[in-house]
């Protein structure tokens, strides 16, 4: 049992590093968003336009959560803990609502 365990950790840590490679590769967001963009409307392209002074880490949490990563795979490619990854949806949530962005019912879906 312990030779499994040890080749069951030795996977975990192995994927999980490869798992942040990917997201500290300096094309992985942008690949993201180019996608979100070809395939839902230009969404990121909107949002950056109409939430105006939005932060770059709001954006990749906004491209995670429309690409419907669960939460335990934000925190894993945001490096942030679950409590986090709440948090700034949430804010990021009302932000939106509070705003006029035309395409604000859009934004706040991708958000769910």
């Amino acid at each position: 049992s312990t030779s499994k365990d040890s080749v069951k950790t030795r996977v975990a840590r192995d994927t999980l590093k490869a798992i942040e490679e990917i997201a500290a590769s300096p094309d992985f967001y942008s690949m993201l968003e180019s996608r979100l963009n070809t395939e839902d409307g230009n969404a990121v392209s909107l949002l950056r336009a109409e939430i105006p002074g939005i932060k770059e880490q709001d954006v990749r949490l906004y491209l995670c959560n429309a690409s419907g990563f669960s939460i335990p795979t934000m925190c894993m490619l945001l490096n942030e803990r679950r409590e986090v990854i709440y948090n700034r949806r949430l804010r990021l949530r009302t932000r939106i609502q509070e705003s006029d962005a035309e395409h604000r019912d859009m934004f706040l879906n991708h958000l769910r």
